[in-house]
């Protein structure tokens, strides 16, 4: 730990006095350990200092808890929502959310983050499963949520006549509002398996459990330089969350948007001379391509959630300079390793060093440690997961090797391995090959069953704009940089591939698509729509 950045941290915090402990120590004992807490902390520390905007209104810190606050009151006594209700949140990034988040953690309640595009096959499971007390939504959502077996309270999100998390969080109470002291409730988020079936990861605020994660996203990132945040990730997501809560508890300004565009994304970043950006990689991309110059007051750019491909990498820090960072974690385990644009610069495939307080492992099939360069699956271990799971490793799923250097690396999920005339071959690695290729934008490798090999690779290919590329010119290229057993077995050229709501390469609805030859003889297919 750099000492002199955790000071520069404790001071952004207001920490170094006794002033901002008092303050702390006041907003934990009047309502308890969460995170309304830690706005009415922010709201005594900056006051009048803008504090969110998102496209239609903006909030100073003293607005932001005070209407939190009123939004809690009328929950509790209009609602009845109490400690340990369960609580789903189906919405986009906006205003109203951030009060809700605040607002329903001051109660004790539980939040579960629903991704917004999720099926109504997956809602009904979950609801089912779960047996929610209250539902927050958009009004768009209103007829997924009809349709479903979900009949009890609910509220929306805006509303021009209809109760709204906007009417009652600018609603004053009738009285002084006293709330209960109350241990933040667990916050929940999904993660997807390759079966479609959505899980729930739970994480409840905890300043042990957290204090690791904060002090190296501090540090690392930097973060106690930055003055204004762009959010451009969901909420929803965890590293959307993360940063909400980290400026929070540094009086940042943030700035979220309903839905992402390029333009508009490019256009908030130089309005709002934005100095730090939470992204996946397929939004930086997009961002980039549409206006470089809209970029120049970034100063980080935490890319998260996805695989950050290393020929995107070179190009990002070329452009922009370096002040890319690279994030891994895991919504059971949150975040892992963070790749610094030092890391990056020494090797754009990394994903970092381990992150303070927790230990990496690299398990073999047998759940034996592997030595450096050795590929497995990497498993993390904290005291906390430890004293809650009775576990001493949470395996991620996620296939990677360690360096002499202690530098991590991925080499794809372990569904997405495959076993190819008895070889192991990791798709990530061959999609890596293609994207050096100069006439090649995006690329996925996903396995298919095989009678003489049992699997073999098929490899999907979206070209440069007017690129005059062949599966016969792409195969021979490859000769020189792939093993044989790492040769796919088909191309299929597409203009588009899948991605989920999070910008994840959706591997699952990939493998649903069927190539055929065209008049050229290179493999297509019609399913060129999934973005």
């Amino acid at each position: 730990m750099d000492f002199s950045k955790l000071l520069r941290v404790i001071y952004r915090l207001k920490l170094h006095t006794p002033v901002g402990w008092i303050r702390l120590m006041n907003a934990m004992r009047q309502y308890g350990t969460n995170v309304l807490a830690l706005l009415h902390y922010a709201s005594r520390s900056y006051g009048f200092r803008s504090a969110l905007r998102d496209e239609e209104e903006a909030f100073t810190y003293n607005q932001l808890f005070d209407q939190s606050l009123s939004l809690a009151y009328w929950l509790r006594t209009k609602y009845g929502l109490q400690k340990k209700d369960r609580v789903a949140i189906l919405c986009r990034n906006h205003a109203s959310l951030v009060h809700s988040i605040f607002a329903g953690s001051g109660l004790g309640a539980d939040l579960y983050f629903i991704n917004i595009e999720m099926s109504k096959e997956q809602w009904q499971r979950l609801a089912a499963q779960y047996e929610f007390s209250f539902v927050i939504y958009d009004e768009e959502f209103t007829e997924f949520l009809h349709a479903s077996c979900y009949a009890g309270r609910k509220l929306l999100s805006y509303h021009d006549k209809a109760d709204s998390v906007y009417k009652l969080a600018r609603t004053a109470a009738p009285e002084k509002i006293k709330l209960a002291r109350v241990s933040a409730g667990k916050l929940m988020l999904l993660t997807g398996g390759t079966t479609g079936h959505f899980k729930t990861a739970a994480h409840k605020p905890s300043i042990s459990q957290y204090i690791g994660p904060f002090l190296s996203i501090m540090t690392r990132l930097k973060l106690a330089d930055y003055e204004r945040a762009y959010i451009a990730t969901p909420i929803f997501h965890g590293y959307g969350i993360a940063l909400l809560f980290v400026m929070t508890a540094m009086g940042g300004e943030m700035a979220i948007c309903r839905r992402f565009t390029a333009e508009q994304a490019c256009a908030i970043v130089e309005q709002h001379k934005i100095e730090m950006i939470s992204v996946v990689p397929l939004m930086l991309h997009r961002m980039l391509a549409h206006s470089k110059q809209s970029l120049n007051s970034l100063r980080c750019i935490a890319s998260g959630g996805a695989e950050l491909q290393p020929s995107f990498v070179e190009l990002v820090l070329k452009q922009l300079g370096p002040i890319l960072y690279n994030l891994y974690g895991t919504s059971e385990a949150g975040l892992n390793t963070i790749a610094s644009p030092n890391d990056l610069s020494s090797n754009s495939a990394t994903i970092g060093q381990k992150i303070f307080g927790i230990q990496i492992a690299v398990m073999n099939d047998n759940n034996k440690p592997m030595q450096a360069g050795g590929i497995g699956q990497l498993c993390v271990s904290h005291e906390l997961f430890r004293k809650r799971s009775r576990k001493r490793w949470i395996p991620s799923g996620d296939m990677g090797y360690q360096d002499e250097q202690g530098l991590y690396y991925l080499s794809g999920r372990m569904d997405d391995r495959i076993v190819s005339a008895g070889e192991n071959v990791y798709p990530l690695d061959v999609e890596r090959v293609l994207l050096q290729h100069p006439l090649i934008e995006f690329a996925a490798v996903v396995g298919a069953a095989d009678e003489l090999y049992g699997q073999r690779l098929h490899a999907w290919i979206v070209p440069a704009f007017a690129a005059d590329l062949t599966e016969e010119l792409l195969k021979e290229w490859l000769r020189s940089r792939l093993a044989r057993y790492q040769m796919p077995a088909q191309f299929t050229f597409v203009e588009q591939l899948p991605y989920t709501a999070v910008g994840k390469l959706d591997r699952k609805q990939l493998k649903s698509w069927k190539g055929e030859k065209d008049e050229t003889g290179n493999t297509r297919t019609e399913k060129n729509n999934g973005a």
